[in-house]
């Protein structure tokens, strides 16, 4: 069972790097940018 089911057309980039409590994205369409959201997650 997944939680999120997406198609790859769906992706806005790729994870760049990840450490601790950070997790970089590169973005490869800049004009998908505005519709994002970002939270705050957890520790």
């Amino acid at each position: 069972m997944n939680i999120f089911d997406y198609e790859n057309e769906d992706s806005i980039g790729y994870v760049s790097s990840v450490d601790t409590a950070t997790l970089v994205i590169s973005v490869e369409n800049e004009k998908m940018l505005s519709h994002l959201q970002v939270n705050h997650l957890p520790e």
